[in-house]
């Protein structure tokens, strides 16, 4: 039974891989990944190869892939890669992706096309630094990567003078190369010691490090140029003219049958100078002259030297029609040169630091600052406006306190009064009612001396009630005991001299004050309040 289930999950997993092969793309990627085992063994074949794959319709994955592999093998097979920053490996898929390996060497070659173009950008350091990271954090033991990556570091630090660090970089990368057994990487590396060590006129290290490319039966024609040149410089450097000539000779004709992009008007131009140093006349004429005709863009900036050099040994010669031809063309090509240099500086600042995409950047910055400046304008008369309105309110408030305070002030005063008249007028109440009975008690006494005074006496009494009546039953008829009173429902079917009976009884006072208000007795009031009684209640039920 496991024998059957162990072999249905391996036709399903043969028939997947079968079927994800069948996608064009799958089998692309396929080929890259062979390509990829030989791209040190065979660099030409991987070359011609992937520009074979790259003609077709690639995904993200497999664009990626077949730049980088055109990079190693065009780096591998010449010593260096394409300067056009278009050239530069799309790095997005193995970042995302996660690939470490290949997101290290895309870092490490973009960073080697970057050098390559300007040996001072900082970029390049800083790409081929990560990469460094990448692999000793990611411990990947691929030895040829290790040893290119070192022998790069090791340049980039020759070209900066740190002499000790390119040292100490390029024995690393001597070590990783020995352990992949990379005779390239072995041979650029050392090539790189002895030009350190020439530099350090540490003559017998850098023959040393020669040395080991006479064992060697063929090499590369770029580093047999390299080679050539290095020793060029050492014998120049050991004032060995005629050894050091021949190194120049050898450049040359190595460059010409390798058909390799070398300066070639630099080149005769120097075997040029070390023929005049020797006073060899007609050398340096020929040479000169190799040198003006291997001219091949007249607007390199070095052009215009050549020409004017020539122009010189004319003139020397007494042939000024020929030096003053060649004067021109210098002082043509030096403006044409330079002039194209500053297009080309301006062209590559606009590129690489994208001046149009910052001007726009800058516009909009602007724009944004526009209504930044007009939304604080609006806020700030927002906020004055409504600090302004908030103030008035607080002084209308205020002004509404300040009168509440003496509006206050002035009701306690009025009720001051009205307490202290009421206290007097319910003090002094009983007085009238009190004096009306004693003169009543008078007429009665004195109704036995003369019946006339008894009658003036009650006549005055009678007169006094009645006023007293009238006047209190005026209150009634004022819009202030309307207003106070109107509640009561049946006010209105009542006498004047009742609502105050009814409305003194309604407000608490008793039957005695009552009286004493009113200037009658107590069993006046209480049949009063009966008769009351009856127009009120009885209605209501």
């Amino acid at each position: 039974m496991k024998q059957i289930l162990f072999f249905i999950l391996a036709l399903i997993t043969f028939s997947c891989n079968i079927s994800r092969m069948d996608s064009p793309q799958e089998q692309i990627s396929w080929r890259l990944r062979n390509l990829d085992r030989q791209v040190y063994q065979s660099p030409g074949m991987v070359l011609d190869s992937v520009k074979v794959i790259s003609s077709q319709s690639l995904n993200e994955r497999n664009i990626a892939y077949s730049k980088l592999l055109m990079t190693i093998a065009y780096e591998y097979a010449n010593g260096t890669t394409l300067t056009d920053s278009a050239r530069l490996i799309p790095d997005t898929y193995f970042r995302v992706s996660e690939d470490i390996y290949n997101h290290t060497r895309t870092l490490l070659y973009n960073g080697i096309t970057l050098f390559n173009k300007d040996k001072n950008d900082s970029t390049a350091y800083i790409m081929v630094k990560d990469a460094e990271k990448l692999y000793l954090n990611n411990h990947i033991r691929d030895y040829n990567l290790g040893g290119t990556l070192y022998l790069y570091i090791g340049r980039i630090h020759r070209a900066r003078a740190n002499r000790i660090e390119a040292e100490n970089n390029l024995l690393k990368s001597l070590e990783f190369s020995q352990k992949a057994a990379n005779r390239i990487n072995l041979l650029n590396a050392r090539l790189e010691l002895f030009w350190i060590y020439l530099a350090q006129q540490r003559y017998g290290d850098a023959l040393a490090q020669s040395a080991y490319f006479g064992d060697e039966p063929e090499i590369p024609s770029y580093m047999a140029y390299n080679l050539y040149n290095g020793l060029f410089s050492y014998h120049s450097a050991k004032r060995d003219n005629t050894i050091a000539i021949e190194y120049l000779k050898k450049m040359v004709n190595t460059a010409k049958a390798a058909k390799l992009n070398v300066n070639y008007p630099k080149l005769n131009g120097i075997i040029a100078n070390f023929f005049k140093r020797d006073n060899n006349k007609d050398s340096t004429l020929h040479y000169s002259k190799l040198a003006v005709a291997s001219i091949t863009d007249t607007l390199e900036t070095d052009s215009h030297y050549y020409y004017k050099y020539l122009a010189e040994l004319y003139a020397e010669d007494n042939n000024y029609k020929e030096a003053l031809t060649n004067y021109k063309l210098a002082y043509t090509t030096y403006m044409k040169a330079f002039t194209r240099m500053s297009i080309n500086r301006v062209a590559e600042i606009e590129r690489k630091y994208d001046i149009t995409s910052k001007e726009a950047e800058i516009k909009s910055l602007k724009s944004q600052r526009t209504v930044l400046i007009f939304i604080v304008i609006l806020i700030t008369i927002l906020s004055l406006t409504t600090i302004y309105i908030i103030m008035r309110l607080l002084k209308k408030h205020h002004n509404k306190a300040v009168m509440a305070v003496k509006e206050k002030a002035h009701y306690k005063q009025d009720n001051r009064r009205l307490w202290i008249t009421s206290e007097i007028l319910k003090t002094t109440s009983y007085v009238l009612p009190q004096l009306i009975d004693n003169v009543y008690k008078e007429a009665l006494r004195s109704r036995r001396v003369s019946s006339e005074i008894f009658d003036s006496l009650t006549s005055i009494i009678e007169q006094t009630n009645l006023m007293t009546r009238s006047s209190l039953a005026s209150i009634t008829s004022k819009e202030e005991f309307s207003e106070m009173y109107s509640y009561h429902p049946n006010l209105d079917k009542l006498t004047d001299y009742e609502k105050l009976v009814f409305i003194l009884s309604e407000d608490g006072f008793s039957n005695q004050e009552i009286g004493d208000f009113l200037n009658t007795t107590q069993s006046s009031i209480r049949s009063l309040k009966g008769r009351i009684h009856k127009k009120v209640f009885q209605n209501e039920e």
